[in-house]
């Protein structure tokens, strides 16, 4: 049963939930932006973010199942359509431009992205609530190990121009090296001799 799972409907199922907090990632975001400039209240941008952290947290308990085969195909399809073409993206706002031989005579859109400050959040709410270490550690080496990701977080903490996007930098830093999924949380954490 676990084999036919794995092999005909993880796939289509987690990369339809990965979507969906894809979406739920946007979503929030652009009740941030109406927050900001005083068209929605604060406390439902609070309460959409509690639904969405229920939703990773499910993530997080089939993480925890520990069944590898559904593990592989979870982060497979989180990495693929949330962290590395929205999260990871939007800390640089860096977009893709789809050539022309590419487009099928069609006006392609530039795809959405998220403000950096709401990126980096979002990232820090992944180290909060996974542990699972493949996961986590792609991600931490993707923002640690390459150069300009790593620069625009740094570069962030000394920012007095967007005090978001400094807390937000900060708050990554933290959850990554207190998350024990990640390779610098078994370098920092001390070891009883």
């Amino acid at each position: 049963m676990r084999k036919f799972l794995v092999d005909h409907t993880a796939q289509i199922y987690f990369s339809d939930l990965a979507v969906f907090v894809r979406n739920q990632f946007l979503t929030l975001d652009g009740m941030i932006q109406k927050a900001n400039n005083g068209q929605l209240s604060y406390r439902n941008v609070e309460d959409y973010s509690a639904d969405q952290q229920d939703d990773m947290y499910y993530l997080n308990d089939i993480f925890n199942t520990h069944i590898e085969g559904l593990i592989a195909v979870l982060n497979d399809e989180l990495q693929k359509n949330i962290v590395n073409s929205l999260l990871v993206k939007s800390i640089l706002k860096k977009d893709e431009q789809v050539p022309e031989d590419e487009q099928n005579g069609t006006d392609e859109q530039k795809p959405e992205l998220l403000e950096p400050a709401t990126a980096l959040f979002s990232m820090a709410q992944m180290f909060l609530i996974f542990y699972d270490p493949l996961m986590i550690s792609q991600i931490a080496e993707t923002i640690l190990l390459s150069n300009d990701y790593r620069s625009f977080v740094f570069d962030a903490l000394s920012s007095t121009d967007d005090e978001c996007l400094t807390c937000a930098a900060i708050s990554l830093l933290y959850t990554i090296t207190s998350n024990k999924g990640t390779y610098m949380f078994t370098i920092l954490t001390p070891r009883n001799s």
